[in-house]
């Protein structure tokens, strides 16, 4: 028939897209955690071993495609629309990489992921994370005043289903899109929940979000408490503003809470550093699979930012976060307070494949100024200071910010 035969000859095609793909893309962007870096790109990217093999095995693979293409013809009972085979054939070559970061994205799949870095999107109001070990995706904490906060859904509830979706191996970017959706309508989630023995229901509805990845406040004795939530692209400008207008009421001590941050983009967190630093110092350093340093990223501008120090981390402290709290620690800048931080120490390469789809995979190490690799290890903070969920939930008291304060106060 026609169709079979167009079918089929849609498949090879995809698998030769596939075969030239390691030669026709170049890098535009390291993301860490969920975020890109716009400003790094190559121009001339070395064909890969996995080319080459692919290159050689050509026509095994062609063939059975073709002939995996003929059975679903035949066979399925349900129409296969040609495209999701297509896109299907893209999607299983990075679902096979063996890396939990590894993703393709259709234009519009990679549209709305790109939006989560720009401060403003159409959600629930609420951070997202996901636990690479066990893949469970869970709310890493609900904006002030979101949608999230009021039907009440907190940081640590692990999303078990979306509407109908029941999650399983599905990327945190596939899970976001689901959640996200037009003003005004609305999303189920079902939460399991520690403490509770039985799933929790939540119908969100969604609405536009204005993103404030920063706030602060002035504290007694002079000390500022900042509150960074995600490290988008706004967030340096957000943080700057913030120390500037907490400095004009007389903040003289500072508190960071990185805790539940999950990343962001590298070039943010790197700006936010360098007003910490004197210019020349070594903020993060990446190296590839040859252990070759593939990018240094120092300070440049004069140091803005000096006075008494303390930083909130904890378990859901990822990525941008860590480098943070792992620059904050080498130079001894301030005492980190909390808990053990998440442990992601590796970048990931975003690369647009020319048909406005792009991917995501894994592409190199990165290190604090001392040279520590974090990755699945975390940052052990300085002060170790379990949170006490009851105590917060039930009498609002913040035991690990109480800490924070007490060794803040005690600082000169």
């Amino acid at each position: 028939m026609n169709d079979e035969k167009y079918l089929s000859g849609m498949i090879t095609g995809a698998v030769c897209a596939l075969a030239l793909f390691s030669v026709t893309v170049f890098i535009v962007a390291l993301v860490l955690g969920k975020s890109n870096r716009s400003t790094v790109s190559y121009n001339n990217v070395k064909e890969s071993e996995t080319s080459v093999t692919i290159e050689n095995s050509k026509d095994k693979i062609f063939g059975k495609m073709e002939l995996l293409a003929d059975i679903i013809n035949e066979y399925s009972l349900y129409d296969v629309p040609e495209e999701d085979i297509i896109e299907g054939v893209y999607q299983g070559m990075f679902d096979s990489m063996n890396d939990k970061y590894a993703d393709y994205y259709t234009a519009e799949e990679y549209k709305q992921f790109a939006e989560s870095t720009n401060g403003e999107y159409c959600g629930i109001g609420a951070y997202i994370g996901q636990n690479v070990d066990t893949n469970a995706i869970y709310i890493s904490e609900p904006m002030e005043g979101s949608p999230a906060m009021e039907v009440g859904l907190r940081s640590g509830d692990i999303i078990y289903k979306v509407d109908d979706k029941v999650l399983g191996d599905e990327s945190l970017d596939t899970v976001v899109t689901w959640i996200k959706g037009e003003e005004g309508t609305k999303v189920k989630l079902t939460i399991i929940r520690e403490g509770e023995s039985d799933y929790l229901e939540f119908e969100v509805t969604r609405k536009n979000i204005e993103v404030p990845t920063v706030k602060g406040e002035l504290l007694e004795n002079e000390v500022g408490l900042i509150s960074i939530s995600s490290f988008d692209k706004v967030t340096a400008s957000q943080f700057e503003e913030t120390v500037n207008k907490l400095k004009e009421q007389g903040m003289k001590k500072m508190i960071i809470d990185l805790r539940s941050n999950p990343g962001g983009m590298l070039d943010v967190v790197v700006d936010m550093l360098d007003m910490f630093l004197e210019p020349g110092k070594m903020i993060v350093y990446t190296q590839d699979k040859t252990e070759t340093t593939t990018e240094q990223y120092k300070s440049q501008n004069p140091k803005v930012i000096d006075m008494p120090l303390v930083v909130l981390i904890n378990g859901y402290s990822a990525s941008a976060s860590e480098i943070f709290a792992g620059a904050i620690q080498d130079y001894k800048l301030g005492t980190l307070v909390g808990e053990t931080s998440f442990g992601k120490g590796i970048v990931q390469t975003v690369l647009p494949v020319g048909d406005g789809s792009y991917v995501k995979f894994t592409t190199a190490k990165y290190f604090t100024p001392n040279g520590r690799y974090i990755h699945e290890v975390g940052i052990e903070p300085d002060e170790k200071v379990e949170f006490d969920s009851k105590a917060y939930y039930d009498e609002n008291v913040d035991n690990q910010l109480n800490k924070a304060k007490e060794i803040i106060n005690s600082m000169e």
